[in-house]
């Protein structure tokens, strides 16, 4: 996806992708991160800082499917809380 880890940004470039702004891609795309995650923690040699980053986008990824389906709206309003 992207370096910028600031979660505006990260909400932007879902509003952008019509394929992300779907609720069912969301939520296969979060339980995907999340899964890595895991797997990143379970490994041999634990890799803390794949697993944090991965978890953080998981995380706003899990915001933007809840305000989704909260307001069923675009992510405009979600952007004006964050910022």
């Amino acid at each position: 996806m992207t370096t910028n880890l600031n979660p505006v940004k990260m909400v932007m470039l879902v509003k952008e992708d019509p394929l992300l702004v779907d609720v069912v891609a969301l939520e296969k795309s979060y339980r995907v991160l999340d899964l890595l995650c895991e797997q990143c923690v379970k490994q041999q040699d634990m890799n803390e800082v794949q697993a944090m980053k991965v978890h953080y986008i998981s995380s706003v990824l899990q915001k933007c499917l809840a305000f989704l389906q909260e307001r069923d709206d675009n992510l405009d309003v979600l952007l004006m809380r964050e910022s």
